[in-house]
């Protein structure tokens, strides 16, 4: 019983790790395509995400 327990918990967190790289690799283009529009603009947008992961 223990073993399965453990593979639940590898496996969860492997999901958990590639869903956070997905959304860092979506930032990351945004972040170029916000950048390349409004230069301006990015960081408020950068600021107001800081916020968003504090909370």
């Amino acid at each position: 019983m223990k073993g399965a327990g453990f593979s639940i918990t590898v496996s969860s967190s492997v999901g958990l790790l590639r869903s956070i790289s997905r959304k860092l690799v979506t930032l990351n283009k945004n972040k170029e395509f916000l950048k390349k529009k409004q230069p301006v603009r990015w960081k408020a947008i950068k600021d107001s995400a800081l916020e968003l992961e504090k909370k």
